[in-house]
C-alpha cells in the first residue's frame, strides 16, 4: 500500500479500507436478508463470488505494480496455515454432537 499511495496518503488509504470493512459488515445483514427473501440462501454464495471477482478485477487493473525491489517472498506455509487452521477449528466445533444443543456440556459453552 505504501508503494501505491505514498507515505503521505497511507493513513487515508488504510482508513478507507478499514471503513469499508465496517460498512460492509453493517450492510451485510440487511443485504443478506433481502437476498434470501428474494432469491433463496444460495444467492449469498453467488453474491460473494461476484463481489470477489469484481474486487480481483479492480485490484488487477486499478493498482499499479509495486516499485519495491527488495525481493520479499510470499510466506506460503503461513498462508496455508492461515487458511487451514480456522477451518479445522470450525469443522471440529460443528462436528461435535451436543444432545442439549449449543449450551450442552459437550459443546464447550
Amino acid at each position: 500500500m505504501r508503494d501505491a499511495a505514498g507515505e503521505e496518503k497511507l493513513g487515508t488509504v488504510i482508513g478507507v479500507i478499514v471503513g469499508g470493512f465496517g460498512v460492509g459488515m453493517a450492510s451485510a445483514f440487511s443485504l443478506s436478508g433481502l437476498l434470501i427473501a428474494s432469491f433463496g440462501w444460495h444467492s449469498l454464495f453467488w453474491e460473494g463470488a461476484i463481489f470477489s471477482l469484481v474486487a480481483a478485477f479492480l485490484v488487477r487493473f486499478g493498482v499499479p505494480p509495486s516499485t519495491d525491489r527488495h525481493g520479499t517472498r510470499t510466506d506460503v506455509l503461513g498462508a496455508v496455515l492461515l487458511g487451514c487452521a480456522p477451518s479445522a477449528i470450525v469443522i471440529g466445533l460443528i462436528s461435535r454432537r451436543a444432545p442439549a444443543g449449543l449450551r450442552g456440556p459437550s459443546s464447550g459453552c
